[in-house]
């Protein structure tokens, strides 16, 4: 490997090292090292990299070998979590929105205007409004209730 890709490399690997470390709150060490330096280059630093290790050797074997793994695959478990993340994100989206579109339709509402594929979603908000609608009903006996007693 020429010393210009491994340059290249070892500040591809450190920014993303230093990206997980930083975004996703991931405590990490990590040493590069190859032929083409004296030492090795240890993030974030000596002492913070051998805490770490000390950290790491007193889990139990069995964390030891959940928590690590190639960089590869940190990559891959945060990309599927960020993908879930987002899934329930869109989900939520979705339904926030058919809440508004029934409550723009004031009364208009029809079976034909649901989607086969949103139906679920319809079913879910059609809940959450009669539940809305029985906590109104019930703070509103409750108002009339107090009124009527104090008379």
């Amino acid at each position: 490997m020429s010393i210009e890709k491994n340059q290249k490399s070892q500040k591809k690997f450190f920014k993303i090292v230093q990206e997980l470390s930083v975004f996703d709150g991931v405590e990490i060490a990590a040493v590069f090292y190859n032929d083409c330096h004296k030492k090795p280059i240890v993030y974030p630093d000596y002492v913070g990299a051998i805490k770490t290790f000390e950290k790491f050797k007193k889990l139990p074997m069995r964390e030891q070998f959940e928590t690590s793994g190639t960089i590869g695959e940190i990559l891959q478990q945060l990309i599927n979590e960020k993908k879930e993340q987002l899934r329930k994100l869109t989900e939520e989206n979705n339904r926030k929105e058919m809440l508004v579109q029934l409550h723009n339709m004031k009364g208009k509402f029809s079976i034909d205007m649901i989607k086969l594929e949103d139906l679920s979603d319809w079913m879910h908000v059609m809940r959450e409004y009669i539940k809305e609608l029985k906590e109104r009903m019930k703070a509103k006996k409750a108002e009339e209730e107090a009124t009527t007693s104090n008379i």
